[in-house]
């Protein structure tokens, strides 16, 4: 059965591609950043070095608001949405937030939605349009219009919680193997986005420039904009457990060249203020795929 794809949804699959290969990531120091990524890591330690998370006491707690899931335990590979697609968190965000958010919130929130990402959703165009118009009537015709679209969105994945991480490619966002260890059998995604460490110790922030990978603090990225960010919470314990020799070599020798596919579910979302919305994705099963894209090793966490 052969399928036709549209031109726009063509159009749109092709702009998402470009957007995974440009997603910015938190919290990370410039030293564990590979060549190709550190241009998008530098806006976020100057501006905004580390986003906390949901036991963060960076903000107050009047105007916290959090939403936590259970694990609703796998499904079948077609139901995972790929959380790096330029909607995805949006919707979901918008889907399972269970507190109101204002048609101008809304607005300010998705004004800063960045090319080419507003030519994936109506709601990113209006958002842009809102941005540049100067007329306070029809900015609030925008705001409505924003509402609106957004509730739209949020309907197309209603009653979903099931993502999928996976960037094919060596630049963008994509998650570091670790070395093998021997006492363990096992290796550890060893990177930021799966730290669990919420805030460094006081000792430890006098030497935080040299840790590396899990040992920071958790870092997170966007697929929107500087406003909304997309991280994974119990990253810390996932263990990759391989007894197999000839299969940990294989992988020690080519770790720093296999792509980490995961896939989970929205263990929380979070809305600390209008400036900072956050979706938290818990790890249900970690593949380990090689250059021509197929899975060497697989675990369900």
């Amino acid at each position: 059965m052969s399928i036709h794809l549209d031109a726009s949804f063509r159009k749109a699959i092709a702009i998402s591609s470009i957007i995974a290969s440009s997603v910015l990531l938190y919290g990370c120091s410039e030293e564990e950043t590979p060549a190709a990524e550190k241009i998008v890591k530098v806006e976020a330690t100057a501006a905004d070095p580390v986003i906390q998370s949901v036991t963060s006491s960076i903000y107050s707690s009047k105007n916290l608001k959090v939403k936590t899931f259970p694990n609703p335990g796998m499904g079948e590979d077609d139901e995972y949405l790929d959380i790096l697609y330029p909607t995805t968190a949006f919707q979901l965000y918008h889907s399972l937030r269970d507190w109101e958010e204002t048609p101008e919130q809304l607005a300010e929130f998705v004004k800063l939605s960045v090319s080419p990402e507003v030519n994936v959703a109506d709601v990113f165009r209006l958002g842009s349009e809102y941005q540049d118009e100067k007329d306070e009537f029809k900015k609030r015709d925008l705001m409505e219009k924003i509402a609106a679209e957004t509730r739209h969105e949020a309907d197309k994945v209603k009653g979903k919680k099931l993502v999928k991480f996976y960037n094919p490619e060596s630049h963008g966002v994509y998650l570091n193997i670790g070395a093998y260890d021997f006492d363990l059998k096992a290796f550890r995604i060893d990177d930021c986005l799966f730290s669990d460490k919420l805030n460094y110790t006081k000792e430890e922030r006098r030497f935080e420039q040299q840790f590396r990978g899990v040992e920071q603090e958790r870092c997170y990225f966007k697929t929107t904009n500087g406003h909304f960010k997309v991280g994974f919470t119990g990253g810390s314990s996932v263990l990759l457990k391989v007894e197999d020799e000839t299969l940990a070599r294989e992988i020690a020798s080519k770790r720093k060249e296999l792509k980490v596919k995961v896939y989970g579910y929205i263990q929380a979302v979070e809305f600390a203020s209008s400036e900072s919305r956050t979706i938290l994705v818990a790890p249900q099963k970690i593949d380990l795929l090689d250059a021509n894209r197929q899975v060497i090793y697989s675990s369900t966490i």
